[in-house]
């Protein structure tokens, strides 16, 4: 085979399978990690139904932490009618500070919780969802606080 299609069959290779990840993360203990989630650029249960989930997006708009902050958290106050409960900083193993945010709601009859912190880069929006009943919150969030203060933000 020819050097020039050698060529570009590796670069389609980089460009399809290649994509590198915003972030450097540990699945939580009690935790296992879920293949081929489709919106979720990774995603974790646990045995008690808990889920924890990243997403990252683009930030082509160059919108800074505040922006992307207040932007999500009106999405998740309006549009899905979670009740703020209060906020707070975080900052991951690197020194990448972000902002998180707890809310509440009941689903299915059971009081639930519902977490999101937000680290925005000048090329990433990277946003971390955890949700729990309750009844498991206390013995699960340890583990996702340790999660997200030693993940690396790059």
């Amino acid at each position: 085979m020819n050097k020039k299609y050698l060529f570009i069959i590796l670069i389609l290779v980089i460009i399809i399978y290649g994509e590198c990840t915003p972030y450097t993360v540990t699945v939580p203990d009690g935790f296992v990690e879920l293949q081929n989630e489709h919106f979720y650029n990774f995603r974790a249960v646990s045995a008690n139904n808990s889920v924890l989930a990243i997403k990252y997006v683009s930030n082509k708009e160059k919108g800074d932490l505040a922006f992307w902050y207040k932007v999500i958290t009106n999405f998740i106050i309006l549009k899905k009618a979670y009740k703020f409960v209060k906020e707070d900083k975080y900052t991951c193993t690197n020194g990448v500070e972000g902002k998180a945010a707890l809310y509440e709601t009941v689903f299915r009859g059971e009081k639930t919780k519902y977490f999101m912190t937000l680290f925005v880069t000048k090329s990433n929006v990277i946003i971390i969802e955890f949700t729990a009943d309750e009844k498991y919150w206390d013995n699960e969030f340890k583990n996702i606080e340790k999660f997200i203060k030693d993940m690396t933000i790059t």
